[in-house]
């Protein structure tokens, strides 16, 4: 059996092996939005995508659709807020939320059925992470190695301890990949845009993370370009494809950032 590394390609991460049950994948923690970004509705579900760090290196990277949940204590880090046309907010347990791996320990998707934001009188729904907050993997029958509660424990600790300093030391990096997470939840689901469309996408994610002229924020709009123009020429990649891959990037070099930091004589 395959173990990963915090960071992992995740080419390889999406395998899925044959057989019998494998041990509990890894604790991982989702990135702070800095600010809400809206699900999408589309086929009975609304969704969005969101970052996050493995905090794990010993454990398996989850396949993709591996099931996960909040860590009870920090449900209160991640703010679900239904809003109405007449501009009433509604506040929606994130315990709602179907939150599944989409691209190993780096991308997840988290959802609520169409039906579930209709019962609650509001037209979206927008979710915002405000500090990194621990998702545990769901608890699966006959898992020969489940996380326990020492793991639990140990893992919280050191993402309380080092979390913070971690975000300080990699803010500029955080920002681009942030960005770009930003960017692929306001792609429209199918086409290609156009140089004018491009560079108002990025200004527009400029606008929603508030970092106008930053360093990462200009080179998000470099990525968002450089995407662009690759799509144009090629013609077999999407932008969606595109600007995932620029972000997983990103997030394997902060995976491996937050392993050294928590590994004594890195």
């Amino acid at each position: 059996m395959r173990r990963s590394v915090c960071g992992l390609v995740v080419g390889l991460a999406l395998v899925v092996t044959a057989g019998p049950v494998q041990a509990a994948p890894q604790i991982v923690a989702a990135l702070p939005t800095e600010g809400a970004i809206e699900l999408a509705c589309k086929d009975g579900t609304c969704a969005a995508e969101l970052s996050a760090i493995c905090l794990q290196q010993s454990r398996f990277t989850p396949v993709a659709g591996t099931s996960y949940d909040v860590y009870a204590p920090d449900r209160s880090a991640i703010a679900v807020i239904g809003h109405g046309e007449d501009g009433q907010q509604v506040s929606i347990s994130p315990d709602a939320l179907q939150i599944r791996s989409l691209r190993g320990q780096l991308a997840f998707r988290f959802s609520l059925p169409a039906a579930n934001v209709a019962a609650h009188g509001v037209s979206r729904v927008t979710i915002a992470v405000r500090r990194l907050a621990v998702m545990l993997p769901r608890p699966v029958a006959d898992d020969p190695m489940p996380q326990t509660v020492a793991d639990v424990e140990r893992t919280v600790r050191e993402v309380g301890a080092l979390g913070p300093y971690w975000a300080d030391a990699n803010a500029e990096t955080l920002g681009v990949a942030r960005m770009m997470t930003r960017v692929v939840n306001l792609l429209p689901a199918e086409g290609t845009l156009t140089a004018t469309d491009a560079d108002a996408l990025g200004r527009q994610t400029l606008t929603k993370e508030g970092r106008a002229g930053s360093a990462a924020g200009l080179i998000g709009i470099d990525h968002v370009d450089h995407c662009r123009r690759r799509t144009e020429v090629s013609g077999t990649i999407s932008m969606r494809r595109c600007i995932r891959n620029v972000h997983d990037q990103y997030m394997q070099g902060l995976n491996f950032g937050y392993y050294d930091a928590i590994t004594p004589g890195s």
